[in-house]
């Protein structure tokens, strides 16, 4: 399947689309790593097309493959960029809603933040060695969802996967599982504290 291209925000960017074969599944869009592009999956996404049957969109995010870069240089929050904006506008485009988003490694990272800025935006995410940033204390304001806290054992927690955990519920993370529940009304809000020095956190407990 040819590149394609189509313009966002004046800036011609690079993608692959296989075509679904099976009607009604959702579209796989997969996020290529830090040093990556669309053509760098190499056959994973028509192996990935043939065996599900879905449609698989395929981009080369801005100053990658072909796609043409910012005009600015980065900053420290391109990988928020990337989540929050630049991939609900490509999705838009494209008309896709209510993807799978398949992400490796800085894919992976903007995934996360693409879940955690729009929680109800996805119907799932599947990460591949994300970066994710250790705090010691709740991660910055992503909505107004309620806050809760997915592993009340485990002190230290992650942004920005923490992010997702907090603003989406159980239910809505958990679609595949047959034995999801409906989330509670609201959540107590927690604050995660780093863990003592030569300590590690104990496993989670599904929510």
């Amino acid at each position: 399947m040819p590149m394609q291209h189509l313009v966002l925000e004046g800036r011609s960017i690079e993608y692959r689309d296989l075509p679904a074969t099976v009607a009604g599944r959702p579209v796989l869009v997969l996020l290529h790593e830090g040093l990556g592009s669309a053509s760098m999956w190499g056959k994973f996404p028509e192996r990935l097309a043939q065996v599900t049957g879905c449609r698989v969109l395929v981009p080369s995010r801005a100053g990658y493959g072909q796609s043409e870069p910012y005009p600015e240089p980065r900053n420290t929050r391109y990988q928020h960029r990337e989540g929050e904006e630049a991939l609900p506008a490509f999705l838009a485009a494209l008309g896709v809603v209510r993807p799978v988003v398949i992400g490796h490694s800085d894919g992976g990272t903007m995934a996360l933040l693409y879940a955690a800025a729009h929680p109800e935006a996805p119907l799932g995410i599947a990460l591949m060695a994300p970066h994710e940033y250790t705090t010691s204390g709740s991660p910055p304001s992503t909505g107004t969802g309620t806050s809760r806290t997915a592993c009340p054992s485990s002190p230290a927690r992650s942004w920005p996967s923490r992010a997702w955990m907090t603003n989406t519920p159980a239910c809505a993370r958990s679609r595949s599982s047959p034995n999801r529940s409906p989330a509670p009304a609201s959540w107590p809000s927690q604050t995660a504290a780093t863990p003592p020095t030569g300590t590690s956190p104990k496993p989670c407990s599904p929510p």
